[in-house]
């Protein structure tokens, strides 16, 4: 079996380990339930993740091609709203199909994706990952949103985390500045960062297991079947095709950035998320049914822990 594909499933048993346990002890405990995950969330949302993106930001390499991951991100997604939009109107009834286009489409590519994409492929390709998610949420909230009865927020698009990004860029430029007495303290401040954004991956999973709710689910189950094929079918199958595109084309381009296959991988795992859980709250502002898609986001979860070294196979296998 590949060294690779190893380092794979190793990562996903990790994860699924620290679910597991946050979920059976939610179970028999009486004095923790689903908010104590949503609690946890936030931590982990505006402290962990910040920082770990501020010391992505300021210590590795931005690479040329990380300005397409947008450009194709854009394009990606647009094209699955499409498909998702024709393949299932007149399918079922349309509140259903505007949910799908929510639980289809937005993925876990911050909470998950992050951490998924570090394990994986390296600290060096978050740097890809951050510009997926961006360029997600901005899509999303000003253009899909908006026809679904919502209302996108700049102060959604504006998130910690990429503050914590763009804070982290900014300090290349302003720590050679400084007084060299500072150096120390800076190196602390860094550390600190490193220390606490690295702690992102295992508080995110014991969130998603303190989350995680069974109940009811069954009565969904065509919702959350055509969610399965939506987001693990035509997301995916979709963004290979942009991307490949992209692979071969550029290069005909005098003069144009080639897409890296590093860059290449981060998108196509980014596009493999499970449903968003923010996919709830969304749901609930376009007047949707938020049940529906608070258990897409459980068993999207939970299925992604047995697909992700699937697709990881798939995406080595083709780049």
């Amino acid at each position: 079996m590949e060294k690779g594909l190893i380092l794979a499933i190793h990562k996903v048993l990790i994860f699924a380990g620290i679910m597991l346990l946050a979920y059976l002890y939610k179970v028999f405990s009486p004095n923790i339930d689903e908010k104590d995950g949503d609690r946890l969330t936030k931590i982990v949302y505006n402290i962990t993740l910040p920082l770990l993106l501020l010391y992505v930001s300021y210590t590795a390499n931005i690479p040329k091609d990380m300005w397409l991951v947008p450009i194709i991100a854009f394009i990606s997604i647009l094209l699955t709203w499409g498909v998702i939009k024709f393949l299932f109107s007149g399918l079922v009834p349309h509140d259903e199909e505007k949910l799908l286009e929510i639980t289809a489409i937005m993925g876990n590519t911050a909470y998950m994706g992050y951490p998924i994409v570090e394990s994986l492929l390296g600290v060096s390709a978050l740097t890809y990952a951050v510009a997926y998610n961006i360029t997600q949420t901005t899509t999303f909230l000003t253009i899909i949103y908006p026809t679904l009865g919502g209302k996108g927020k700049k102060k959604k698009i504006l998130s910690p985390p990429l503050i914590g990004f763009i804070i982290g860029f900014l300090l290349r430029f302003i720590i050679p500045l400084t007084p060299s007495s500072w150096a120390s303290g800076w190196d602390i401040v860094i550390s600190i960062a490193e220390t606490v954004g690295k702690t992102s991956s295992p508080l995110i999973m014991l969130s998603l297991g303190l989350i995680t709710n069974f109940t009811g689910i069954i009565q969904y189950i065509r919702f959350i079947f055509l969610t399965f094929v939506g987001k693990f079918v035509i997301t995916p199958v979709i963004h290979l095709g942009v991307v490949l595109t992209a692979l071969y084309l550029l290069p005909l381009i005098p003069g144009m950035i080639q897409l890296s296959h590093m860059a290449s991988m981060a998108i196509m795992f980014q596009s493999t998320m499970p449903v968003m859980m923010a996919s709830v709250i969304y749901a609930s502002g376009a007047h949707l049914d938020s049940r529906k898609a608070a258990a897409a986001v459980t068993l999207t979860t939970v299925a992604s822990l047995v697909l992700i070294p699937i697709f990881y196979w798939i995406i080595r296998m083709i780049f």
